[in-house]
């Protein structure tokens, strides 16, 4: 009995043992317990992003921050090693080096010093497959994207890192906190590898980023191992909207994208065009400009897109559900393309100074243009307004909603414009859908991004206004004022630079462990027509208050918003009023999807895609992963941990057999005793 108390005893004392030297050696990575990590995604036709092992990806750490570094990384004699890659050598020629070497086996990211001088992970062509086609030698729109040829996709050298597929090699980026701990003991162990020397011990990682998902989005939807990627569509109007009324849309995107999930900052890519819209809304909506806004013939109303920077997901929703002319806004006061009599869109404003006007068809956006030029003149912190509705309509909006007008003639005929800040040759933004595109990128709290914003939102404004009553620019007078241009900025730091901003803090309430970081606006996935991703809850609020009527008094403890068209919606600042308001959401998931786990077959263009899927709707999906985590160890010599394996096992039978020699040794003399 006591030998075998003894044991019991040995074991709990390793069991106890074993956890307190798994928190010894164990470290892990504090800034990617969320999701600072590259994800998967799959379409119809094949997969993207990243993935770990099951078991997770292991490896010897080993710093590559100038060339020479991977130069020596290429020759390194272990066979598994995770990269730790400064963020300017994250480029698409050093990449492919890394993943033809078949001891890379996934890497930590990190930013020490400056900026890259360029950097877009998207394609040069964004959206290229989806919405209305571009000609056969599309403009080279992002050019600081692309670097990639694909087997069976394109051989051009225009795919961008993020729609790469990087196989079981996971991509993490590291916080501040955390790198600094790590190369705290990098220093320490593996500052000799660089010399060629493999010396132990030395410090490496595990990453852990496992995806389900696998092959494309059939088989992974049927396996219910991926998600469509979907989220809200946030828009208001200026009155209530009404069944077969005129509409005047202005419209922007309102989701952003970058490599690492959960750091798409988009400050140009949408926050600047969205909090431009917002403002514009804002400042037709003020009391003093009422009596102009209720004389107007047409309701304006705003749509922020979510799903913008996979395909299209929000504008195409939208435009299927007006050509079908049945369900939006909802089915009792449903309207068609033949209400919107006039399209205005807002897509990254900040560049050169300029605004540049694009359209679909340069003759049927000749009176919006005209509205703009005189407009103009009322704005002078906008250098020009350039005209170039002849030049290609470049990847926005507009051609996942248009793409949704089967009728062509109707489609050449749409009054449509979209301002931009860049000219025909192509993004004035380095760092387009980057992470390196937040309010650093965009001067967010520089008075010369406010001002020129700011007049870009009056501009905005006074078109729409114009628009909606067919009226000169020139005759629409609004009021606005200096807090109309700070309530702009502030909307543009909260998005872009940081989300624990006072602004986010009195409208959604967000409280607890955030980090002062901008506010992440990939779109997600959501069941749910009203479950908010944080983005577009606070672009909701935003929304919310800028087209509110008046505020009332609560009569009891709840101001909840129903998203019933026909009513005005109460909706509460979690730290300030309640808004009596004419703001909604609206479902935003592809087309392509028959129901949640089922995309349509294909369909044919004789039948307006009526009899299945349009092949340019957006497929995307986002695979289902298990819990993503980081961590750190030093590391024996394996042929020490070998030696040690071997003395463990020889230990343990040792061990068996002493007890059973202690135990026979043991029976031997209590038999002697009762004999």
């Amino acid at each position: 009995m006591a030998l075998k108390i003894a044991l019991c005893l040995q074991l709990v004392a390793l069991a106890v043992g074993t956890a307190t030297m798994r928190r010894l050696v164990y470290q892990s990575l504090k800034g990617n317990s969320g999701m600072n990590t590259c994800t998967r995604l799959l379409n119809a036709t094949h997969q993207i992003g990243c993935t770990s092992p099951e078991s997770g990806a292991v490896g010897i750490l080993f710093n590559i921050a100038e060339e020479s570094h991977l130069d020596t990384f290429k020759d390194a004699s272990e066979d598994a090693y995770i990269a730790l890659v400064e963020a300017r050598m994250l480029t698409p020629a050093n990449y492919k080096r890394l993943l033809a070497m078949k001891h890379y086996k996934g890497a930590l990211v990190y930013q020490e010093g400056a900026f890259p001088s360029s950097q877009s992970p998207d394609n040069f062509v964004p959206n290229q497959d989806n919405g209305l086609p571009f000609g056969d030698s599309p403009t080279i729109w992002n050019s600081n994207g692309g670097g990639f040829g694909v087997p069976d996709r394109t051989a051009d050298g225009s795919v961008g890192m993020h729609f790469l597929n990087h196989g079981d090699r996971p991509l993490y980026l590291l916080s501040e906190e955390d790198r600094v701990t790590v190369f705290a003991q990098y220093n320490r162990y593996n500052s000799k590898l660089l010399d060629g020397s493999s010396d132990y011990p030395l410090f490496g990682a595990q990453l852990f980023n496992f995806m389900y998902g696998v092959r494309d989005a059939h088989l992974c939807l049927r396996r219910e191992h991926c998600d469509p990627v979907s989220g809200q569509n946030v828009w208001g109007s200026t009155r209530l909207v009404k069944k077969d009324e005129g509409l005047v849309l202005a419209a922007a995107q309102m989701d952003a994208l970058a490599l690492f999930h959960d750091v798409a900052a988009g400050a140009n890519a949408d926050a600047s065009g969205m909090v431009t819209l917002i403002s514009a809304a804002r400042i037709l909506s003020r009391s003093d400009n009422r009596a102009t806004l209720d004389s107007l013939q047409r309701t304006i109303a705003f749509m922020l897109f979510n799903g913008e920077a996979l395909g299209y997901i929000g504008s195409s929703k939208l435009g299927y559900d007006l050509f079908n002319g049945d369900t939006w806004p909802s089915s009792e006061q449903a309207l068609s393309f033949d209400n919107l009599e006039g399209y205005l869109e807002l897509s990254q404003l900040t560049g050169d100074g300029n605004l540049y006007a694009y359209a679909n068809s340069a003759a049927a956006a000749s009176d919006i243009v005209s509205e703009l030029t005189i407009a103009k003149t009322l704005a002078p912190n906008v250098a020009a307004l350039v005209d170039e509705t002849a030049s290609e309509l470049p990847p926005v909006s507009l051609r996942g909603l248009l793409n949704e007008q089967r009728d062509s003639a109707k489609q050449d005929a749409f009054p449509g414009v979209v301002l931009t800040g860049y000219p025909n040759s192509g993004f004035s933004n380095k760092y387009y859908n980057s992470r390196f595109d937040n309010g650093d990128n965009v001067n967010a709290s520089s008075d010369e991004t406010m001002d020129k914003l700011c007049d870009t939102a009056l501009l905005v404004a006074r078109t729409l206004a114009g628009i909606a009553n067919d009226t000169d620019v020139a005759d629409i007078t609004l009021n606005t004022d200096a807090s109309e241009c700070q309530h702009l900025k502030d909307m543009l730091v909260c998005f872009a630079s940081n989300q624990t901003c006072s602004l986010a803090q009195q409208s959604t309430g967000l409280q607890g462990s955030i980090p002062n970081t901008p506010m992440s606006r990939y779109v997600g996935v959501t069941r749910s027509a009203t479950t908010f991703q944080r983005g577009a809850f606070f672009a909701f609020q935003l929304m919310a208050e800028a087209l509110s009527i008046e505020n009332v008094t609560l009569v009891d403890d709840t101001c909840a918003p129903n998203n019933d068209i026909k009513q005005y919606q109460t909706v509460q600042w979690r730290n300030g009023p309640c808004y009596n308001t004419t703001a909604y959401v609206s479902r935003a998931i592809s087309p392509a999807f028959a129901s949640y786990y089922k995309l349509k077959g294909v369909g044919t263009a004789e039948a307006n895609y009526a009899d299945g899927r349009d092949p340019r709707w957006s497929t995307w999906t986002e695979s289902v992963w298990g819990a993503t985590s980081g961590r750190t160890f030093v590391m024996a010599d394996p042929r020490l941990q070998l030696a040690t394996l071997l003395g463990g096992i020889a230990y343990f039978f040792a061990c068996i057999g002493g007890v059973y020699a202690c135990t026979q040794c043991t029976s031997q003399g209590v038999a002697g005793t009762l004999a």
